[in-house]
């Protein structure tokens, strides 16, 4: 815009971009994933069992996000390091075993027991159904 701008101008360009961005907003809905009974909204980024609440940090519900995007498949070291960290993965970097460590007991403690995270040696992680 260029100066000097008359009043109901700037009005009508401000008007423009409201419809503009409320017509975009009602478009765009919540991605909601779901897999073995764990559902995860990720514009809220909250995951629920059962319609209970399950406590995730920001990388445990990333890498959560990741295993139910793959669900049944082998997601490797690699990419859940890639999505959770940003970073390059390192074999001696064991940040995401840990994350993974701390998923399994937070799921444990959610009373989850439809799902379980398997590991795939020299592979990576698998979201499977449990037969609990």
């Amino acid at each position: 815009m260029t100066k000097p701008i008359r009043g109901h101008i700037l009005v009508a360009r401000i008007e423009a971009l409201m419809r503009r961005y409320h017509s975009i907003k009602q478009v765009k809905q919540a991605t909601i994933n779901d897999a073995h009974g764990i559902v995860i909204n990720s514009d809220t980024q909250t995951a629920y069992y059962q319609q209970k609440p399950i406590s995730l940090t920001q990388s445990e519900f990333e890498i959560l996000q990741v295993l139910i995007e793959y669900s049944g498949q082998t997601v490797s070291r690699e990419h859940c390091c890639q999505v959770a960290r940003g970073i390059e993965y390192s074999p001696n970097n064991r940040s995401i075993d840990m994350r993974v460590s701390s998923l399994r007991k937070k799921l444990i403690q959610a009373e989850v027991f439809g799902a379980a995270i398997k590991t795939v040696r020299n592979q990576g992680y698998k979201l499977v159904g449990s037969q609990a």
